[in-house]
């Protein structure tokens, strides 16, 4: 497929204007060799420029393809991003010099899934290491990335293998991941259907806390799933962490589908209550007949657009941020992408090169 060289100007503000269009756009570029300058930079949002997440990944890509980067402060509202060279492996921790101690807000898995369909055409081997928020409110987390984003990218022929070091809950903590990521070239996956169900799954993430909050829990899941009529296999696990914390994360598992929910802990709020907000945005898209999560679409679809061979999923539900990141990608790339469904309602994606 032939690639844009020509550079690009992009309005950060466009669709939903935050921090995916800047994601993608960065990655777009790395994978291209296209010189990128983004405008306007998260113009959509109530606190405009880049932010402490956006300056790590393009920490993290400057290094992989040598790039030359102008604009890359905190808050900036415009930055340029021009790759020197074709992406290299990584094997060394994403420098966070840049990122100010004011505000550190970042979220580990974010900057990591975003570095992953970079690093596994490198044709090497990398290691990363990660700094940030692990488990948060919507945000990518540590537990749903290694067990419902990462087995969906194996079925696209690309593995990666996360540790984490030590866990960071909520924003602005400094929890600390790993990842190892093989040289691989992604392929397409036809989810329009899911096929037979495999199994369904959650874990409790605790973290200076009673162990019997976790096994109330565990208790709490195992009643719900029996009222739904589901076989849940359920756990808590113990992990090192530089902050208290509880978080519960619930996942299923079709031949061609995957899908997930999450959901945080807070002070004051019984496990009981946390366990039934995650087991019931996980059951309304287990009923749906949907192949991805209203967010793993997100997680794939730059892998997607580069993989060999067609890709189709069917949608839980169409979010801005999956259009705008379709938009971003169609900049860099003559590749058909289609995206139906209304914005909130359930709908088909598919990608053809």
């Amino acid at each position: 497929m032939p690639l844009t060289t020509r550079p690009l100007t992009l309005d950060g503000a466009y669709g939903e204007g935050g921090a995916s269009l800047v994601r993608t756009a960065l990655v777009m570029s790395a994978l291209t060799q296209t010189p990128v300058t983004v405008q306007n930079v998260r113009g959509a949002m109530r606190q405009g420029g880049l932010a402490a997440e956006d300056l790590t990944l393009l920490s993290a890509l400057g290094s992989c393809c040598d790039a030359e980067v102008s604009g890359a402060e905190f808050r900036s509202r415009e930055f340029s991003f021009v790759p020197q060279g074709r992406p290299h492996a990584l094997k060394e921790p994403i420098s966070h010099s840049n990122v100010p101690e004011s505000d550190p807000s970042v979220a580990a898995m974010v900057v990591l899934n975003a570095l992953l369909p970079v690093l596994c055409q490198t044709k090497a081997y990398s290691t990363v290491v990660a700094e940030g928020e692990t488990y948060g409110h919507r945000i990518l987390t540590y537990d749903y990335y290694e067990q419902v984003a990462l087995s969906a990218y194996r079925a696209m022929g690309v593995h990666a293998y996360p540790h984490l070091i030590v866990a960071g809950y909520g924003k602005g903590a400094r929890g600390t991941v790993e990842l190892d990521v093989e040289p691989s070239v992604p392929h397409g996956i036809d989810w329009a259907e899911r096929g037979p169900f495999e199994g369904a799954f959650a874990r409790i993430a605790l973290s200076e806390v009673s162990e019997g909050i976790g096994e109330r829990g565990v208790a709490h899941f195992e009643r719900l799933a029996r009222g739904a009529g589901i076989e849940l296999h359920v756990e808590y696990e113990v992990v090192p962490s530089v902050n208290p914390g509880v978080f519960v994360t619930v996942w299923g598992q079709f031949a061609t589908a995957r899908g997930g929910a999450t959901a945080k802990g807070e002070r004051g709020i019984r496990v009981e209550s946390v366990v039934q907000s995650a087991f019931g945005a996980f059951l309304e898209w287990y009923s749906s007949g949907s192949t991805v999560d209203e967010f793993l679409a997100d997680q794939v679809l730059v892998a997607l657009a580069f993989a060999e061979g067609d890709s189709a999923l069917r949608l839980h539900r169409v979010t801005q941020r999956l259009q705008t990141m379709v938009w971003v990608i169609k900049q860099f790339l003559p590749i058909h992408i289609t995206l139906r469904g209304g914005l909130g309602e359930p709908g088909e994606l598919t990608v053809r090169r």
